[in-house]
């Protein structure tokens, strides 16, 4: 993220909230937010829609004059619980789409590990599919609750099997080939 415009949509925000803050506190501000937005892959793009969108719709509270770092990751869509919503309707596709008897992979990024691990703490790929879409939608809390727990963690990325021996093999395969 360019570090000139960041400081002007931070700037924008704190002319819209009138943060009362200093110089010296709004360099602090500075720095502990654009690490943290850095850290989360916040690009220019993303942050300056979410800049626009946060002068449109951010009431401050009582105690609260600036939006948060969470407020800027929630408003982005970049939030644990965004993120695990996503991947949860992205599963909820998946298992219309590919079903039991094909193995799985969301992705190489750590939110797609994730959901792997997230899957595989369920049952696996094949129950979670033979449960159904009215199973999997009644065990949403549960799935975004183990994900967020997750989300923070090392884990290893797998793909996720199927109940078909030969075509787990030959998935393997590909993706070994594809450097996956």
């Amino acid at each position: 993220m360019n570090k000139f415009k960041f400081e002007a949509g931070i700037k924008a925000l704190s002319v819209s909230f009138c943060s009362g803050l200093s110089d010296e506190e709004m360099q602090d501000v500075l720095k502990v937010y654009y690490k943290t937005l850095c850290d989360e892959k916040m690009n220019d793009d993303i942050f300056n829609e979410t800049v626009q969108k946060l002068i449109r719709t951010w009431t401050p509270e009582f105690g609260k004059k600036f939006p948060t770092i969470k407020d800027l990751l929630n408003t982005a869509g970049l939030s644990v619980e965004s993120i695990s919503e996503k991947a949860h309707g992205a599963i909820r596709k998946a298992i219309m789409a590919v079903g039991a008897y094909e193995p799985l992979s969301l992705g190489k990024e750590h939110r797609h590990a994730v959901a792997h691990e997230t899957i595989r703490r369920m049952g696996g790929w094949p129950t979670v599919c033979q449960n159904g879409i009215q199973e999997w939608d009644r065990n949403k809390e549960r799935f975004l609750r183990i994900y967020s727990e997750l989300y923070f963690q090392k884990v290893e990325n797998k793909h996720l099997l199927c109940l078909s021996d030969n075509k787990n093999i030959e998935y393997s395969k590909q993706l070994v080939s594809k450097n996956i």
